[in-house]
């Protein structure tokens, strides 16, 4: 399991949420955990 930070703050790159999530499901075949600060 990998665990990201799922909050809005800034990540380093351009790429969204979604767009890592579904990097590390397709990449790596992983299943994901993520921290977040609140359900909005």
């Amino acid at each position: 399991m990998i665990a990201v930070d799922g909050t809005t703050h800034y990540r380093g790159t351009a790429e969204s949420l979604a767009e890592l999530i579904s990097r590390i499901r397709g990449e790596l075949g992983m299943p994901v955990m993520a921290d977040t600060d609140s359900l909005e």
